[in-house]
């Protein structure tokens, strides 16, 4: 099981399928009634992103207070609660854990040697005692999938870094292919548009009189 899923995780540079994949197998593998996922994101904002079963209640959800999560961003060994409301730890998350109605939690980060990108959560409702052979296996799972989540992010980054330079390098093409102010602004806002993705951009010339 574990080789497919090594197979599965090595084959998507789709963030959002990597994580939806590795909470199914959470959920198969991991004795739990929820299995959730949590996903630092690049505009710093925090959104649970993935869960199952599906109850289609709080997905997507984006949470307004990022910075509740700034210690699990250095969270790089999992926590494990029998009862969540007893463990300190966990306060920041309370607000997810009592939506899922967990009592007890295995919280695996998803860390690489260089990064945290967010973490899963595998949830009881009632009092459970995950075993030292669970934890082991999910954390294995999620070590695999968080090598993968941060494979795309480096794919996505680059793709877009070489998009910017590429519309950099076009912008100055444009800029120095004629020297007619109109035809020059044009083509800077027609790149822009392209850049930013919008159906439209608009640039105002300052009349100096």
């Amino acid at each position: 099981q574990l080789n497919q899923i090594s197979t599965e995780l090595s084959a998507s540079l789709d963030i959002g399928h990597l994580v939806r994949y590795t909470v199914r197998e959470l959920f198969q593998a991991i004795t739990s009634d929820v299995v959730a996922a949590i996903l630092f994101m690049d505009d710093g904002e925090v959104n649970l992103i993935a869960e199952q079963p599906i109850t289609e209640k709080l997905l997507p959800h984006s949470y307004k207070t990022p910075d509740d999560f700034l210690a699990f961003q250095e969270q790089r060994e999992p926590i494990v609660a029998l009862n969540v409301d007893s463990h300190a730890g966990l306060e920041p998350i309370k607000e997810i854990l009592e939506d899922y109605l967990a009592k007890s939690v295995l919280l695996i980060p998803m860390a690489t040697s260089s990064d945290v990108h967010g973490f899963f959560l595998v949830m009881k409702q009632e009092e459970y005692n995950f075993r030292p052979g669970e934890i082991d296996l999910a954390r294995t799972i999620c070590n695999q999938a968080s090598v993968s989540i941060e494979n795309a992010r480096f794919f996505l980054q680059s793709e877009r870094r070489s998009k910017e330079l590429s519309t950099l390098l076009e912008t100055a093409s444009v800029a120095s292919s004629t020297l007619e102010l109109e035809h020059v602004l044009e083509g800077i806002a027609e790149q822009m548009a392209l850049a930013i993705n919008v159906s439209a951009v608009e640039i105002f010339r300052l009349d100096s009189e």
